[in-house]
């Protein structure tokens, strides 16, 4: 059985000090508390499975940060030591908890750095790869850590990021 936490929005980009109690509130309660609460509810069914496999999403900004970006880094990043933390307390069980970091995908999400060409060349351009990473491609990551190949993998994360975070 497997749970995968693949909720995550986003705010305007702005300084620190600009952002308000509600803005944070509004973007922990999806980044941190939605997979919190769903993972607590799904304990129950899944220490009864023989093989389960919690995957929690962060981001490759977790593991770098993001001037103007601090509330979305610091609840992706809290995804990563969640998952590590509840890796170590599940151990003894037939439980996996790890996470996956993905970089700049086209996606919805995404689409400030996108829709503009120029934008979209200058983010290629930081990115080792030199181009945004495909939906699809971040399904090879979920589909090892919810396979059999993966059982001995947890408290783990996975950076999906063209190179990204490697430089």
């Amino acid at each position: 059985d497997v749970l995968v936490n693949n909720a995550g929005v986003n705010l305007p980009e702005a300084p620190f000090e600009r952002h308000t109690a509600e803005q944070w509130r509004a973007i922990s309660g999806v980044n941190m508390a939605g997979p919190i609460n769903v993972t607590h509810a799904a304990l129950p069914h899944l220490k009864e499975s023989a093989a389960g496999r919690i995957i929690n999403f962060a981001s490759m900004i977790a593991h770098v940060g993001s001037p103007n970006n601090t509330m979305y880094t610091m609840t992706k990043a809290a995804m990563v030591l969640f998952s590590k933390s509840l890796a170590a307390e599940l151990a003894s069980t037939a439980i996996t908890v790890n996470s996956v970091s993905p970089g700049v995908f086209a996606t919805r999400m995404n689409a400030k750095f996108t829709e503009d060409a120029a934008v979209r060349s200058s983010v290629e351009s930081m990115i080792p790869m030199r181009r945004l990473g495909e939906p699809r491609e971040i399904a090879g990551a979920v589909l090892f850590l919810c396979s059999a190949a993966a059982s001995y993998c947890t408290g783990s994360d996975i950076r999906v990021d063209g190179g990204f975070t490697a430089v």
